[in-house]
C-alpha cells in the first residue's frame, strides 16, 4: 500500500482548496424546493474500490459546503441538496492526514487545475448518479527523493501522469527527460491548443504527438534538425540549455510578450 503523510506547502496547498470556506449545508425546509442527491464511486483506476474514500462538496464558486465518506464498496450519496450547481473533490485519507491517491476534481482532473472541472446541475427534487472518480496513485518512487513535495505537486497539477503508462505508478525521478516527455510537461503547464500549424515526420505514433504538435504550434520548438526543421527527436534526451530555451518561449508566450521569436538554428 502507498502510504504519503503531506508535509509543508505540499499539505497546505490541498488543505487551502479542500478547507477553504467552512460553510455547512443545511437540509432544505418545507418551504424550500424538493431536495436532490449527488451519488457514484470513488475507485482507483483499475477499478478497485478507494480505502478512505471521501468526497468533498464545493458551490459553484469552489467555497467548501461539506464532505461526506464513501463505503467500503466505493459507493456514495450526498444527500438534502438544494437546487444549484455543484463540484466535487475526491480523495482518501485518515485522521494522521495520510492518504494513497493523488485528489480529484469532477470529472477526473488534477487538483490544481480545478479550472477544468465539470460542475454538477442538481435540479428540484433531482437525483444525479454516475458522479465517479478514478484516483491516480501516488508514486511508489517518489518516497524519500529529494523532490518528493515538489514531484507531489507535478502529480497534484496534473503535469505529469507516470512515467510507465498506461500504470503510471512510477515517476522515475532520477531519470532523464525525453524532449516528447517535456512537450507534455509544457502543453499540460501552460494548457497549450493545437492550432493545426505545424508538423514534424518523426512524431506520428508517440505517445507525445499531440502535445508536440501543440509545442510547434505555439512557437515554443521549432525542431531538433535544423536549418530544415522537420523533426522533432521526441526520444532523445532534453538537454538543460534546451530546457532553457523552451521555458523562455513559453513563458514568454504566455505572458503576450511581444518580443521577436524568430525560428533559432535549432531546437
Amino acid at each position: 500500500m502507498r502510504r504519503f503523510v503531506a508535509k509543508g506547502a505540499a499539505r497546505l496547498t490541498v488543505v487551502a482548496l479542500l478547507l477553504a470556506v467552512l460553510a455547512p449545508a443545511t437540509a432544505a425546509s418545507a418551504a424550500d424546493p424538493a431536495p436532490g442527491s449527488i451519488s457514484g464511486t470513488v475507485r482507483d483506476v483499475e477499478g478497485a474500490a478507494v480505502g478512505m474514500g471521501h468526497v468533498d462538496l464545493f458551490d459553484e464558486a469552489f467555497a467548501y459546503l461539506s464532505t461526506v465518506d464513501a463505503a467500503e464498496d466505493g459507493t456514495y450519496t450526498i444527500p438534502d441538496l438544494a437546487p444549484g450547481t455543484y463540484h466535487l473533490a475526491f480523495w482518501n485519507g485518515d485522521a494522521d492526514a495520510t492518504w494513497d491517491y493523488f485528489v480529484e476534481v469532477y470529472q477526473n482532473q488534477p487538483l490544481l487545475r480545478a479550472e477544468l472541472a465539470t460542475p454538477v446541475v442538481v435540479g428540484a427534487g433531482e437525483d444525479i448518479t454516475g458522479v465517479d472518480a478514478r484516483l491516480r496513485w501516488l508514486y511508489d518512487d517518489m518516497f524519500g527523493s529529494t523532490f518528493q513535495d515538489d514531484i507531489y505537486w507535478m502529480g497534484n497539477s496534473g503535469i505529469t501522469l507516470g512515467c510507465n503508462p498506461p500504470a503510471n505508478y512510477l515517476y522515475c525521478p532520477d531519470r532523464e527527460v525525453t524532449r516528447g516527455e517535456m512537450a507534455a510537461f509544457l502543453a499540460r503547464t501552460f494548457s497549450l491548443a493545437d492550432r493545426g500549424t505545424a508538423s514534424f515526420v518523426d512524431d506520428d505514433g508517440s505517445l507525445f504527438e499531440a502535445d508536440i504538435e501543440k509545442l510547434a504550434s505555439a512557437g515554443i520548438t521549432f525542431g531538433c534538425n535544423p536549418p530544415d526543421n522537420d523533426r522533432f527527436c521526441p526520444d532523445d534526451p532534453v538537454t538543460r540549455g534546451q530546457m532553457a530555451a523552451f521555458l523562455h518561449r513559453a513563458v514568454e508566450k504566455a505572458a503576450g510578450s511581444p518580443q521577436d521569436l524568430a525560428a533559432p538554428q535549432e531546437h
